[in-house]
Parts: structure tokens; sequence; C-alpha cells
């Protein structure tokens, strides 16, 4: 592997380690920087999609006061998810593990 593929490769690691731990603005600033990178990488370009995908949700989950309610949403949103996955190409398992302990821890 050559450096810029190991540099492109430590940022996805990163983003999925920051949404595993709820920082999503953070996660995708390193999607981003991968992406300045490496314009075409299919897993740069899906993850961002996946994450964008999430922070779209992101304000509306804050503003559930309930944890049911918002236990709710998750997992519908989850399931909308998995369809949204099937349409943008290939499975980034990577990120999507990593949106999957974002979304039920």
């Amino acid at each position: 592997m050559d450096k810029h593929s190991d540099n492109v490769h430590d940022l996805l690691q990163r983003a999925a380690e920051l949404i595993v731990s709820h920082h999503l603005p953070e996660a995708n600033q390193e999607l981003e920087r991968a992406l300045s990178i490496d314009f075409d990488h299919e897993e740069v370009v899906t993850s961002l999609k996946y994450s964008n995908f999430w922070n779209d949700r992101q304000q509306r989950v804050e503003g559930l006061a309930d944890p049911f309610e918002r236990g709710e949403y998750l997992l519908t949103q989850w399931n909308v998810f998995q369809g949204f996955v099937d349409r943008v190409g290939p499975r980034i398992e990577l990120t999507m593990n990593a949106f999957r302990q974002h979304v039920f821890r």
C-alpha cells in the first residue's frame, strides 16, 4: 500500500472511531479530508453519504426528550438507512459497523 492509500485508510478509520463515540461533525471532517486526498475513493464517497444521512437526522434525535421516542425514531431510521445503503452502492462495512454502534448504543 502506498503512502496515499495509508492516509485515506487512516482517515476512514479515525472517522469510524468518531462515529462510534457520537462525534458526527468531527467524523464528517475526517471524511472530507479523505475526499480531498482521493476524490474518487469509493469507500470515502460512500462513507460520506452514510454520514450525511445520519447528520440530517441528528438534530431530530437531539430534540426528542423521551428515551422511548428516541429509540423508536432511531430504529425506524435504521430501517430507512438499510434501504439507503442498498441504493447508494456497495456496503462499506467499516462505516456500517460504526453507525450500527452509534445508533444502538
